[in-house]
């Protein structure tokens, strides 16, 4: 609270100004509320509030990252300028600095024997990976290379004519150039998060699986009303991603889910080798480097290496363009006068036909139209055979082609008679 019960007096216009001195500055937005309480001319206490944007500089930065899900040694990102009606903003002083966000986890032993996760975060400065200024479309394309495997946050900064500076950041994920730890929880859920919101059909959606194991089997599902899809995969520490190829009856939205699995630690001595590391070199490395060192012998009342799971969700939206229909209706004139014809032309139009091999219909609007006449001239023919009606009086013809209607002779032996003798006068 910057300000608190302040005086203000309204004029004859029933209008006042108030100067706020006293605000504190940042280098990101922020929101200003602003409550004034009043008495109305029935002596009752009214409240009223708003919300104003607080700009730390005359520009506004951003920046946008390629694939932050996954991101090898180079990686390519956006620094954006705009003003503040939003529009580009060239050659405004751009400056992009990375800082490597990394996690330590250790597991404490608590009261009862049981053990929870401690995290603890610590940055490091990468230095500036990219300065320039802005070219006409307000943008600085940047490429540079990470060798810091894990969370690395790209923070721009902008600076307008007065010096007053700006910041936004993103972050990228480096992977394939170490273990990515994300830090234990003490429960069995994870985060599991797409690369994008929303994705179109035979598009390849991207997830980062953050689970805290280094290898683990992962059964993952595509749901909504019924599972479908499944697939199983390995996942690896060093690069916790999965790719799923987006289907067409997927839209419009699924949930996906993913179940890590890591099976139980077991000791991998130095002289397994000669049992059966030979074998298979590659695989006894990886337990002997992996599960002989996170191999906690099991104890009275807890067991740390028996397997474990976690289990993430997430929601993506699939687009329906291929079963949208695009329907367009242009009619023959602007204007038409009371009681006139209109011919108006319906076009329908999908992904998979465009609008050349679509066909028109027309439509009678005030009267039938072209299309209405075409459908009366069809169902002529289906009319004069639905029904044959009675020899007789009763066939007879109209002048157009038409058959009167069949007279409704009574039931029983009076209609048979009836209908005997005027066949046979």
């Amino acid at each position: 609270m910057i300000a608190d019960k302040l005086p203000l007096t309204l004029d004859k216009n029933g209008a006042g100004k108030l100067t706020i001195d006293k605000v504190p500055t940042a280098n990101k937005p922020q929101e200003l509320l602003l409550e004034a309480t009043y008495s109305d001319p029935n002596g009752e206490v009214q409240t009223i509030r708003s919300t104003h944007n607080l700009w730390p500089a005359g520009v506004i930065a951003g920046i946008k990252t390629e694939g932050w899900v996954s991101a090898n040694k180079k990686i390519k990102f956006q620094a954006l300028a705009l003003d503040l009606s939003g529009k580009a903003q060239a050659e405004v002083p751009l400056e992009v600095k990375a800082v490597a966000r990394i996690v330590t986890t250790s597991r404490k032993r608590m009261v009862g024997g049981f053990y929870t996760y401690d995290n603890k975060t610590e940055t490091k400065e990468l230095g500036t990976v990219c300065s320039g200024k802005s070219d006409s479309r307000g943008l600085l394309l940047c490429e540079t290379k990470l060798g810091e495997p894990g969370e690395v946050e790209l923070i721009v900064s902008a600076k307008d004519n007065a010096g007053n500076s700006v910041q936004a950041a993103s972050s990228v994920y480096v992977t394939k150039q170490g273990e990515l730890w994300f830090g234990g929880e003490n429960h069995d859920r994870m985060d599991l998060l797409p690369e994008k919101k929303s994705y179109q059909p035979g598009d390849t959606a991207k997830f980062q699986v953050r689970m805290p194991f280094r290898f683990a089997t992962a059964l993952v599902a595509v749901e909504r009303e019924g599972i479908l899809h499944t697939e199983v995969v390995q996942l690896n520490g060093q690069d916790p991603t999965i790719s799923l190829k987006i289907q067409d009856g997927w839209g419009p939205n699924v949930y996906v889910s993913v179940l890590a699995l890591r099976g139980r630690l077991r000791e991998v001595p130095w002289y397994s080798f000669f049992t059966w590391g030979y074998k298979a070199p590659r695989e006894w490395w990886t337990s002997f480097w992996v599960e002989g060192r996170e191999y906690v012998a099991p104890t009275a009342l807890v067991d740390l290496s028996k397997p474990a799971f976690r289990l993430g969700l997430a929601e993506i939206r699939v687009g329906t363009k291929a079963h949208q229909l695009d329907v367009s209706v242009k009619a023959d004139k602007e204007s038409y006068a009371v009681r006139s014809q209109a011919k108006v032309t319906i076009t329908g139009q999908t992904a998979q036909w465009p609008a050349g091999r679509q066909r028109r219909s027309g439509a009678g609007c005030g009267g039938p139209g072209a299309a209405g006449a075409d459908a009366q001239q069809h169902l002529e023919p289906a009319r004069r055979h639905v029904a044959t009606p009675l020899l007789g009086r009763a066939n007879r013809h109209r002048t157009n082609g038409d058959h009167w209607p069949a007279p409704l002779w009574p039931q029983g032996r009076a209609g048979r008679r009836r209908r005997w003798a005027q066949q046979h006068p």
